[in-house]
């Protein structure tokens, strides 16, 4: 809100945030008609609770919103309907009157029940609405998207034909409908049988001569009013009639009101009938039920037609007019049963209410069921009668909710988190479950926050102007402490006595916006909604608001001085939103390191990036560039690694990088391009990553700085494995532990795992591929040594995977499942390498002939890898796949994937990678005809000149098998018997002794 906006109230009020609706209309008429026209619009507005705020000539401005009752559009929207109705049965055939309606939450001050609108609010809304009216067609009642997404549910609304308005324009086309569903569709009846069969049961009595009263009771929106519906859907019809009274929030101090419409049903009189057919009505009615004409009088005065009493005092017409009404119904229900319902008796006026007690002690012989529903906290005075019942509605249980969001999300793709977060935030509530998901579907709602839809706020914001100002100000105070309320901050913060603030807790909690958890010296107490937390959140101003976090952030250090470090989520929480900025950086980064301490990886991140978003707001001076350098580094760098937000990693770095060069801080600068380097791997952007890495290990020799060095050699190591130069990955990682050593063999140097075994693993990966066996297998061991030593499990997964993988390309089978089924157990506790593992493990599963076994890891790595992010290869992932479908016999699918890992290889120069999936594609294309050289030879060509220029020897053996396979099937047995010759003579010389004795028995054949 700006601030000039704030200036135009009293400083002496309390100022919060309302739902206001404006209504405006205008007429076009003969002028002798234009001032009873816009008279009667006045009296509609005043009938629906709203305030005339501006007349002129041929035209009328009016609020809803700025008294206590609720669902201020929905008011709006039915007084519209009522002059919209009043002009079609009022003879006016040559007037129009054009109404606009316009919904928007605005700055209000209130001083006891006076409340006034901020006048930026009100130029807004008011000029909202002239523009719309200047839009409308004649005798329309449209309204903004603002207020059509809050009226949909109770009114039939479409788009305005051709009206040009920013937003959009939607007309009202029809009356006003219950509530059950939008958009033309019902929302299914869930969970709530038990309650209807014993509605029924009290219905089945009552037809018998047993009356009966039932009070139904829940929270808005649990689905009273449904529960009703579908009872006498179900039951009212040839024999049974229903009579239904509504009360509302606006006419609490209206008499007879539910009881008048009840009346009128009764006797068949229109809202529009004039005086003569009220009393005919009701004369005939009388006659037709048996009933003495002495009652007309009174029943014709209720029903607002005056003059028909004199002579009588106010307490005997009262007495006369409660039994004319008592009489008129039970002699009715003689004749034939009737469910009598009145809705929202929490609203009712207090005549109607002593009417009803009068009813009820009439009735246990009538053949009438009259139901109430109401919210909790109204007490009704018949509830210990024998023939007497309340029902209170629970809430809707998870799977029950869920059948609702499923309903409410037809053909709307949502992950299963946004489902989660709706049945969290709807809390079994109906109404709540579907506005959610409707907001969700229509896009007004992003998917991640869940904001309160208007329908839901405009509900639960009328509950809370119910409340005394003070009230109010306390549960607003309470939502700023948060969901959940420990008495000792509010009571620090709130600036009541002791006395008062225990005397409003109680009333909060009676009326169900508050309950207690625990009790005690120091009680708890929780909202009892989500969602009117939120809502009572934010109808306070930001400065209010910000003003009660910088309290609390006071109050707890005070309150609890010896033990912050368990609060320190709660303290970076409330110093962030009190904008006390110092506080926020250093209470947001030791909740960081105290969820690092636990794993909690997305908190971690959550905390860290809270501690950034302050550090801006502090001098910008060296130390808060340094900080904000580092906590990019650790821990955000290592929590966003291990949840596979690889891209993200980039980002921070990028931004540690830049502020880095900004303050010329060339050791910072040299590990943000080491770090970069390594996240420019993961999404195989590897020339990037030589680049960065290069630069980074030209820093580290300017300020001869160990351990950078140490890690720009991995990184840069990890980039040439990944490119297929083996043998500049093997110096650069061989160099790394030359010169680490004795106890820096157990430095991490800023890893997630010890360096040495980070390169130890990549040493072993990069010797495998060049057939040197023997060196790799001493290396691993060396890594089983040292991650055994120190028992973690990330050093225990790298070893276990470069030591299952050397095996697998030396054809140990046996020996790689078993490494790779360790590593697998393993990476389910460090997040990021499950699919990694599950593609390692799948092939070794494809190679040793456990196909069934293969498939649901292979797929699933490749699955996991395109959502969560790559450790690189994933063009080998896929080679891997096509393996396994080669192996199954699935050969379309094997070439299909095949080419697939070949041009992601090639795309991304992965030149060894490339090399495997050449060869697999002349394996395939043997398979598939073996009697034919032309298709497959290519392939292994390819394959073999790569190989050969990048040293791979085991690839380079294999494809003179698979060439000697080849070679033999089609006849030309001395080149078969060449290729493998050379393919035995190499898997000897590597003691690869798997492929050995297929080579070997190849040869056999070739004799």
């Amino acid at each position: 809100m700006p601030a000039a906006s704030v200036a135009t109230l009293p400083l002496t009020v309390h100022r919060e945030t309302r739902p206001i609706a404006a209504l405006g209309a205008v007429v076009a008429a003969p002028p002798p008609q234009v001032s009873q026209i816009l008279g009667m619009i006045a009296e509609k507005v005043a009938m629906f609770g709203g305030m005339v705020e501006e007349v002129g000539e041929g035209h009328m401005l009016a609020v809803f919103g700025r008294d206590t009752a609720e669902q201020a559009p929905r008011r709006a929207a039915l007084a519209a309907s009522a002059v919209r109705r009043a002009l079609a049965t009022g003879g006016a055939s040559d007037a129009a009157v054009t109404q606009a309606i316009h919904v928007r939450d605005s700055l209000v001050g209130v001083v006891g029940e006076t409340i006034a609108i901020d006048e930026d609010s009100r130029r807004d809304l008011f000029g909202t609405v002239r523009s719309l009216l200047g839009t409308a067609a004649p005798s329309a009642v449209v309204a903004s998207q603002a207020g059509a997404t809050l009226l949909e549910r109770w009114f039939d609304i479409v788009p305005a034909a051709d009206a040009q308005f920013t937003g959009g324009v939607y007309e009202l086309t029809g009356p006003a409908r219950a509530p059950f569903g939008v958009r033309g569709r019902v929302t299914p009846f869930v969970g709530r049988s038990v309650e209807r069969e014993w509605l029924a049961t009290r219905l089945a009595a009552a037809r018998d001569g047993a009356g009966q009263v039932v009070g139904i009771v829940g929270d808005a929106g649990l689905g009273k009013s449904r529960l009703v519906a579908e009872l006498c859907e179900s039951a009212v019809g040839r024999d049974t009639a229903r009579l239904d009274g509504r009360c509302f929030s606006y006419a609490t101090t209206t008499p007879y009101l539910p009881v008048a419409t009840i009346l009128r049903q009764l006797c068949v009189i229109a809202e529009t009938d004039g005086p003569a057919a009220i009393a005919a009505g009701v004369a005939a009615t009388l006659t037709a039920f048996d009933i003495e004409p002495r009652s007309a009088p009174y029943l014709v005065e209720l029903l607002g037609v005056p003059g028909h009493i004199a002579g009588v005092s106010p307490e005997m017409v009262k007495t006369r007019t409660f039994e004319a009404v008592c009489t008129l119904v039970l002699q009715a229900s003689r004749q034939r049963p009737f469910v009598v319902v009145i809705e929202d008796a929490h609203w009712i006026d207090q005549t109607s209410d002593e009417l009803l007690t009068a009813l009820v002690d009439s009735i246990a012989r009538a053949r009438l069921l009259l139901v109430l529903t109401y919210r909790p906290g109204y007490r009704p005075a018949w509830l210990g009668k024998s023939y007497a019942a309340q029902l209170t509605l629970q809430r809707l249980s998870r799977d029950e909710s869920r059948e609702i969001v499923r309903w409410s999300l037809p053909t709307h793709a949502v992950t299963s988190a946004v489902v989660d977060g709706i049945l969290m935030r709807g809390e079994g509530n109906p109404f709540f479950l579907e506005e959610l998901s409707r907001a969700v579907e229509d896009g007004t709602n992003a998917a991640g926050a869940l904001a309160v839809p208007g329908t839901v706020h405009d509900v639960l914001a009328g509950r809370m102007a119910k409340l005394d100002a003070g009230d109010r100000r306390l549960l607003q105070t309470a939502a700023v402490v948060g969901k959940d309320v420990e008495y000792a901050v509010l009571r620090a913060i709130a600036d009541v006595p002791d006395d008062v603030l225990g005397s409003r807790l109680r009333l909060l909690q009676r009326a169900e916006f508050l309950t207690a958890t625990s009790v005690g010296a120091n009680p708890e107490y929780t909202f009892k909604h989500a969602l009117t937390h939120d809502v009572a959140y934010g109808s306070l101003l930001p400065e209010h608001r910000r003003t009660l976090h910088g309290q609390i952030v006071e109050a707890i250090e005070r309150l609890y001085p010896e033990r912050l470090t368990e609060q320190v989520e709660r303290l970076a929480h409330h110093a962030m939103r009190g904008e006390v900025w110092d506080k926020a950086v250093l209470y947001s980064e030791q909740a960081a390191a105290k969820a690092m301490t636990r794993s909690a990886l997305r908190e971690v991140v959550a905390s860290c990036e809270q501690a950034l978003v302050a550090l801006r707001h502090l001098p910008d001076n060296r130390e808060a560039l340094e900080r904000a350098i580092d906590l990019r580094f650790d821990p955000l760098r290592y929590a966003l690694w291990q949840l596979g937000e690889h891209a993200r990693v980039l980002d921070h770095l990028r931004e540690a990088a830049a502020l880095a060069e900004t303050r010329t801080d060339q050791r910072r600068l040299g590990w943000a391009l080491a770090y970069m380097a390594n996240g420019l791997w993961a999404m195989e952007n590897y020339e990037d990553a030589i680049v960065s890495g290069r630069r980074a290990l030209a820093i580290a020799s300017t300020l001869e700085d160990f351990a950078l060095r140490m890690r720009s050699h991995l990184s840069l190591a990890q980039a040439y494995h990944a490119l297929g130069s083996f043998r500049p990955a093997i110096d650069l990682l061989e160099s790394n532990m030359e010169s680490l050593q004795g106890e820096l063999l157990y430095a991490r140097f800023g890893q997630a795992g010890l360096l040495s075994v980070l390169s130890l693993s990549y040493l072993v990966l990069s010797l495998a591929e060049l057939g040197e066996f023997t060196e790799a297998i001493r290396y691993a061991e060396q890594s089983t040594r040292i991650a055994e030593a120190v028992d973690r499990p990330y050093e225990l997964l790298c070893a276990y995977r470069a030591t299952g993988l050397v095996r697998l390309r030396k054809g140990d089978l046996p020996g790689a499942v078993s490494m790779l089924e360790r590593s697998q157990s393993i990476s389910q506790i460090v997040p990021g390498w499950s699919s990694l593992i599950a593609s390692n493990l799948g092939y070794a599963y494809a190679l040793s002939g456990r196909i069934p076994d293969a498939f649901p890891f292979l797929e699933r790595a490749l699955e996991q890898s395109t959502s969560k992010g790559l450790l690189g290869g994933h063009s080998l992932w896929i080679t891997f796949l096509s393996e396994a479908h080669l192996l199954a016999g699935h050969i379309e699918d094997a070439m299909e994937l095949a080419h697939r890992g070949l041009d992601l290889a090639s795309d991304r120069k992965e030149r060894g990678h490339q090399a495997w999936a050449l060869r697999l594609i002349g394996e395939i294309a043997a398979r598939r005809d073996p009697h034919e050289t032309e298709h497959a030879e290519p392939w292994y060509r390819r394959a073999l000149a790569l190989a050969e220029e990048l040293g791979m020897r085991p690839l380079i053996a294999h494809c003179h098998l698979g060439l000697g396979k080849l070679y033999r099937c089609t006849g030309k047995q001395d080149q078969a018997r060449g290729d493998l010759t050379t393919a035995t003579t190499m898997y000897r010389e590597m003691d690869m002794r798997f492929w050995l004795e297929k080579a070997e028995t190849e040869m056999k054949g070739s004799a």
